[in-house]
């Protein structure tokens, strides 16, 4: 059994003895001296925290894990032990509750930290014997079970049974060195193996590096036998694939990997071989083939691409396709595809964010970074994947490292950046990001009256703001971009319910709306529905806006949108307090405190959404007993799934009358 595996049995043995969960943080897809703050926010991640506002990533963790009982595995640390370390220490001093199991080749040495050397599979004691029971076939059963897929005629005989449990011992038990001799079994025999992997390991007889070892010797010795065995294109595109941090598609391997010794048109060819091989593992992902390798192979494939002095050349293709990605992404997701192309880039994160750690640590690809980390913006993937800190986080990197970007290239920059410190409603940040903005973006681009916009909408809560962005609406649709246009009409409508009259609130709702289902963008669909059902809130029937929140929010969940339903959750609780359903209005202002709080949304910096949250906060506080508030407020905070429990009040808000307008007289 692997370290991962082992650990991961050993966090779903202990899971019922950490009331707030067990939860892993796979690092395999961080690059060697990625950003501390990258490695903090890939733990965040996976701890479910998708924190939006301005402050650090180890900080948000911190003061999430504070009060909980939580196990953090922590996988595959080897590539980066001192970040790791120096995070863990953190976490540990601030969580005492905390628990944190990690996988490594190097211990961390944090203090408190207990060693567990994991040793291979069982392996038969003795020509043939065994160390009693099915424990010690261990080895010898999953080279058996991986033979039977490359080799179906194979198996296990009086007559080789003592060749194959001196190969499983020969191999240490190691998982991985067992599976790829495995996979040799379709074209020589078990002896044949043995010869030349004797062979090998004679070459290896020197411990290699730190920490190198008989585990390293052996598992290094089979995957250079395995290697040897790939052809000269095999071995070339092994290389190359190495530099992809997470899975990849085909259409990634042909546009990095190919040329100077691999045409396009064998990258398929030579893929499917070494998939053959066990080296590069294969699996569906929404009905197209995805592939990855697994880290030890990985880290191999990037040695050898050293050894060939290719690594930055693949580097530079590598963060060229991903550049090229985003900025498609950017300029055709307004449409059907919608979904998918949020979809896709979410899926592509661990990949875009390599890309962007490369380009921000070499000034002359910076421009390239900061044009992908645009793109991403314009993409609004950081949005949807609920990572909108990561995304300034990138923008003030790149932009700080780019020296003097085209002016075009700058000024998109420029609005992205003030846009995300906007909406994340990072007051202090605010008048710099808008004067960077205004200096970099002309009058006449559309830009200018979308950026003044949204800061009058949000920051400063200026009916102004509705002229601005209707003209920023009208300018993008000049300039042919269909995407931007569609987010200006969304703010648009937003402005108009907020701030503008009943009129101009329906109107603008109905063009908004118009607008996305014209051009099939479902995610923007559900945020029209958001914005009529607040126009119903204020400006029509408040009851009838409890159907539409509702159905924006069960879309935004279908898609696992990150970002919207934690407003969906705040306009419902101001709808129930509307219709008179306080205790309710209550359960859910609490449910949006636990969302926000999760996030970390800084409502306080949005003038419009604060003032509306205000009143109604006073409306059901001045409608319920102080301890019948405190007692709703408590449940939603505590849900676990707050969309969840928002659905069901909703239900229950639907079946019964309104409550009485207070419960308690002359307290």
């Amino acid at each position: 059994m692997g370290k991962t595996r082992l650990a991961l049995r050993v966090a779903a043995e202990a899971a019922a003895s950490f009331p707030d969960g067990a939860w892993l943080a796979d690092l395999a897809v961080l690059a060697p001296r990625t950003d501390a703050e990258q490695l903090d926010r890939t733990v965040a991640e996976s701890l479910g925290l998708r924190d939006q506002s301005a402050r650090a990533p180890a900080d948000a963790v911190a003061d999430h894990l504070r009060d909980r009982r939580v196990l953090l595995v922590l996988d595959n640390c080897e590539h980066l032990v001192q970040a790791v370390a120096a995070l863990a220490l953190r976490l540990l001093r601030a969580a005492p509750g905390l628990r944190i199991l990690a996988t490594s080749r190097e211990r961390l040495g944090v203090p408190g930290e207990h060693v567990l050397v994991v040793p291979g599979l069982a392996v038969p004691d003795g020509e043939g014997g065994g160390q009693g029971g099915a424990h010690g076939e261990e080895a010898v059963r999953l080279l058996t079970d991986r033979a039977a897929a490359s080799a179906p005629g194979f198996a296990v005989t009086g007559r080789n049974r003592d060749a194959v449990v001196q190969l499983c011992r020969r191999l240490d038990g190691i998982p991985l060195a067992i599976e790829l001799a495995a996979v040799r079994l379709n074209s020589i025999g078990v002896e044949e193996i043995l010869d030349r992997l004797d062979d090998r390991f004679r070459l290896l007889a020197m411990p290699q590096g730190r920490g190198g070892g008989r585990y390293r010797q052996t598992l290094g010795g089979v995957v250079d036998w395995s290697h040897e065995l790939c052809s000269s294109g095999e071995r070339l595109l092994w290389a190359r694939l190495s530099v992809f941090a997470g899975g990849f598609d085909l259409e990634a391997a042909e546009a990095v990997c190919a040329g100077e010794g691999i045409a396009r048109d064998e990258v398929m060819d030579l893929l499917a071989g070494l998939v053959d091989k066990s080296i590069v593992m294969a699996g569906d992902a929404e009905g197209r083939t995805r592939y990855r390798l697994l880290e030890t192979i990985r880290g191999y494939g990037w040695r050898r691409l050293r050894e060939r002095g290719g690594e930055t050349e693949i580097r530079i293709r590598h963060c060229r396709h991903y550049r090229d990605l985003a900025v498609r992404a950017a300029t055709e997701w307004c449409g059907p595809d919608e979904i998918a192309w949020l979809r896709r880039l979410r899926r592509e994160l661990p990949d875009l964010r390599a890309a962007l750690e490369f380009c921000a640590g070499t000034p002359e690809h910076a421009g390239t970074g900061l044009e992908t980390a645009v793109g991403l913006t314009r993409a609004r993937s950081w949005f949807f994947s609920g990572t909108i800190g990561e995304g300034r986080h990138w923008l003030d990197r790149l932009s700080a490292r780019s020296g003097r970007p085209p002016p075009e290239e700058s000024a998109h920059a420029a609005a992205m950046r003030a846009f995300l410190v906007i909406v994340q409603g990072d007051r202090a940040a605010v008048p710099d990001a808008m004067a960077a903005c205004r200096a970099a973006v002309g009058p006449g681009s559309p830009e200018a009256p979308y950026l003044e916009g949204v800061h009058a909408l949000l920051i400063q809560g200026d009916p102004g703001s509705l002229g601005r962005l209707a003209a920023a609406r009208e300018g993008f649709r000049a300039a042919d971009r269909p995407g931007d246009a569609l987010m200006a009409t969304m703010f648009w409508a937003m402005s108009a319910v907020f701030l503008g009259g009943r009129d101009a609130a329906f109107h603008a709702c109905d063009v908004f709306r118009a607008d996305a289902e014209t051009a099939r963008a479902e995610w923007l669909e559900s945020w029209a529905l958001w914005s009529g059902g607040l126009a119903e809130l204020w400006h029509g029937e408040p009851v009838r806006a409890l159907p539409l929140l509702r159905d924006a929010v069960v879309r935004q969940r279908a898609v696992e949108d990150e970002w919207g339903p934690v407003w969906d959750v705040e306009a419902l609780a101001w709808t129930a307090a509307a219709v008179g359903h306080h205790r309710h209005a209550a359960v859910l202002l609490g449910a949006a405190h636990r969302m926000r709080t999760s996030t970390g949304v800084a409502m306080i910096g949005l003038a419009p959404f604060q003032a509306a949250h205000a009143a109604t906060e006073g409306r059901v506080r001045g409608a319920l007993a102080a301890e019948s508030y405190a007692d709703a407020w408590s449940r939603g905070d505590a849900a676990e799934d707050c969309v969840g429990l928002a659905l069901a009040v909703v239900e229950e808000i639907s079946a019964v009358p309104p409550e009485p307008r207070r419960e308690v007289t002359g307290a």
